[in-house]
């Protein structure tokens, strides 16, 4: 598996993989066989998750001001999805720092605008999910939380529908990079960590 920098590759189930430490291999798979879970549920407390639609005022002066079709430009879905990750990616960088108050996308764009200032992961989530919104995609913000209890740090990510794959995609645009299988086939979060226990499990 691999993560995508753009023009560069790094393998997953080697020493490049980010805070990847050989020696606790088994205890990686350990900790993922540990917290496996099932992603099929029959209960009936689902949540009523609603979007902005895309042409609501604050969603529409995000892709005005910054003329986002323009820059998502006139190719398919996927092309557009990564086109406005890296662009995000390139505006914000990123810095272990509390994010700005108010924490949306205009407020934190402005500031970019008119400093050179770090931001950290849940601030640079916030706001490719409301450039995603904007643009009339399905997006949220998820926080990533480890299962060891030894491990204080967390990530924040976003995840956006793909019509045209029918799946919620991994994007990061802390780091911008996406994730694929050895195919080269986007990946969502639950495959991405399916994947990985496989992955670790062959290395």
């Amino acid at each position: 598996m691999y993560m995508d920098y753009g023009f560069k590759e790094y393998d997953l189930a080697g020493d490049n993989m980010f805070g990847y430490l050989p020696e606790f291999k088994d205890y990686y798979i350990e900790l993922l066989t540990l917290a496996d879970f099932d992603t099929e549920s029959n209960s009936n407390d689902n949540v009523d998750f609603k979007y902005h639609i895309h042409n609501s005022e604050e969603l529409k002066n995000i892709r005005d001001k910054y003329q986002l079709e323009k820059i998502a430009g006139d190719g398919d879905e996927l092309s557009k999805i990564l086109i406005l990750m890296y662009w995000v990616s390139g505006k914000l960088g990123h810095g272990n720092v509390m994010p700005p108050l108010p924490c949306n996308a205009l407020h934190i764009l402005s500031l970019i605008d008119r400093e050179t200032i770090k931001v950290n992961c849940y601030a640079i989530a916030t706001v490719l999910n409301e450039v995603y919104l904007s643009m009339g995609f399905r997006s949220r913000r998820v926080h990533c939380r480890p299962y060891d209890a030894y491990d204080m740090d967390s990530h924040v990510i976003t995840i956006v529908y793909s019509e045209s794959l029918r799946k919620w995609l991994y994007l990061d645009a802390s780091w911008g990079i996406y994730i694929t299988n050895k195919h080269g086939e986007l990946l969502s979060i639950n495959e991405f960590r399916n994947y990985l226990e496989i992955i670790l499990k062959l290395d």
